[in-house]
């Protein structure tokens, strides 16, 4: 049961930091921001090509970088750290689905460096499933941690993405 505790709260954690990080990389080029836990508007301009670039790949950057944390987490033989490396792959794999009916992040950044649509995806859901497979085995967890950590994830993201509208937006 810890398991899946935690991996609702690590995932309303990274939830708010990759947003975070497309919400500061926005603010940081000087676009005004509306930002929930499901996404990140810019409702005062379109920024630029490159502009779009930075600020899609921010949120990932932030999620990957969660990742590696983990990925030290678990190295000393803490499960936590598989939870936070999971929920990062989990967290990018749904992206990545989601993508197949409107680009997202890793995708669009993808397409608009001309390397294809599944490139970037691709690239990082790999190395996300290996980090995590590897924290897996450094901190001994089990079949039943990784089920745990799943569903707790799947509730979690399932609450984001339908109780969006429901969810406070942040305005700067």
């Amino acid at each position: 049961m810890k398991a899946f505790v935690t991996a609702i709260v690590v995932t309303l954690i990274m939830a708010v930091l990759h947003e975070g990080g497309h919400a500061l990389a926005a603010k940081a080029l000087g676009y005004d921001v509306v930002a929930s836990l499901n996404s990140v508007t810019t409702p005062h301009g379109d920024p630029t090509g490159s502009e779009q670039i930075i600020i899609s790949i921010a949120g990932p950057l932030v999620t990957f970088i969660g990742a590696l944390i983990g990925l030290s987490l678990a190295a000393s033989g803490l499960q936590l750290g598989v939870t936070i490396a999971g929920t990062a792959f989990l967290y990018r794999m749904m992206a990545a689905i989601v993508s197949m009916q409107n680009p997202n992040d890793e995708m669009r950044v993808s397409l608009d460096l001309g390397m294809g649509q599944w490139t970037l995806p691709g690239l990082v859901c790999g190395l996300l499933l290996l980090m995590t497979a590897y924290a897996a085995v450094k901190a001994r967890t089990g079949p039943l941690f990784l089920i745990l950590t799943w569903l707790g994830f799947s509730l979690a993201i399932t609450g984001i993405v339908f109780g969006e509208g429901y969810l406070p937006t942040l305005q700067f």
